[in-house]
């Protein structure tokens, strides 16, 4: 019963398993290009790695099923959990890139070193033109866990992005200007778990298909 978990939560006996799942990949990731807003669909071998991923998954209950609004999250999330119904949520969203958006880095170089320059020396506060800081960013990430661990659920699986995945890591480990020491690749999986008021990071899976 719901009533139950919610107060077994609330005195740190419960447990809330969070899948973060990395959307597969698209044609802009294949091409190293700094996406956010540009909304390319997954590619062939993004929708390949995702089945894989749903082959690790099958068997588990998702109680819900949280998601970026961006089309290859949802796709995502679909195929990991067929017949999922995920409800999307902003702050979920990839860090806007502003003028940086659909380059590579090479490009973003030639056209925008002074803009560059500014993001790579004061990284957690420069606003990209047109763009959102990495603090600003982090802290709608931030907001959204906060929700999160107040849910009586179970099982959550939140079908995202590379970057919020990272800023996740960081909110775990309470420390946002660790951005930097994370990696999250295409498809991959990866637990925290929040039981006895403790929210830790229980395991990475990556995807060994590139």
């Amino acid at each position: 019963m719901p009533g139950i978990a919610q107060y077994a939560r609330k005195k740190g006996y419960g447990i809330l398993n969070i899948y973060l799942l990395r959307h597969g990949q698209t044609q802009d990731n294949a091409e190293g290009r700094y996406a956010s807003c540009s909304d390319t669909p997954l590619n062939e071998l993004g929708r390949t790695q995702l089945r894989c991923v749903a082959d690790w998954l099958r068997g588990i209950a998702f109680d819900r099923v949280y998601s970026s609004p961006s089309r290859r999250a949802l796709e995502s999330a679909q195929i990991v959990i067929p017949g999922a119904e995920p409800c999307t949520d902003d702050r979920l969203a990839e860090r806007r890139y502003g003028i940086f958006e659909g380059l590579t880095y090479e490009q973003i170089k030639k056209q925008y070193a002074e803009a560059l320059a500014g993001w790579e020396n004061n990284w957690m506060h420069y606003e990209v033109p047109q763009g959102e800081s990495y603090m600003t960013f982090y802290m709608r990430v931030a907001a959204f866990w906060e929700d999160l661990l107040r849910l009586d659920t179970e099982n959550v699986l939140l079908s995202t992005h590379g970057g919020v995945i990272c800023a996740s890591y960081c909110f775990i480990m309470g420390d946002a200007s660790l951005f930097w020491k994370f990696s999250s690749g295409n498809a991959d999986l990866s637990l925290a778990r929040y039981e006895h008021r403790n929210l830790y990071l229980r395991y990475i899976q990556p995807c060994t298909l590139e």
